[in-house]
């Protein structure tokens, strides 16, 4: 879904209804803001096929995303956004969740799977 067809769904199909209840149950009210849309999960060497899989995954993956990641066993590396390709490449890291990593580029290594979407930035 993009990010007009995110907005239809807010705003015309129920899916704040349905966002507020889901989010209520942790006494929170959620807002759509932004136009990002669900972006996918990130670029991984491997896999990954549940939880299970993020145990001594090395990925760089900043926020929130890196907390989860880390609660999974995984190891977070804060690494800048221009060094991503070569340490994915080299084997410094093992996964990324930078969006347009590769989305523009046709340097895109075989061996990285996408996996997603699991995130939601709304």
């Amino acid at each position: 879904m993009d990010a007009q067809g995110m907005s239809a769904w807010f705003h015309g199909g129920d899916g704040l209804k349905l966002w507020e209840k889901a989010w209520a149950l942790f006494n929170l009210i959620p807002r759509p803001g932004g136009s990002a849309g669900v972006q996918m999960g990130g670029w991984f060497n491997k896999k990954i096929n549940g939880i299970d899989d993020f145990k001594g995954l090395k990925m760089r993956i900043p926020g929130l995303g890196g907390m989860v990641v880390d609660k999974a066993g995984g190891t977070v590396a804060l690494i800048t956004a221009d060094e991503i390709l070569i340490n994915l490449e080299r084997g410094v890291i093992y996964a990324s969740e930078l969006e347009f990593l590769f989305s523009y580029s046709s340097e895109c290594p075989r061996s990285f799977l996408m996996a997603g979407p699991i995130f939601s930035m709304i």
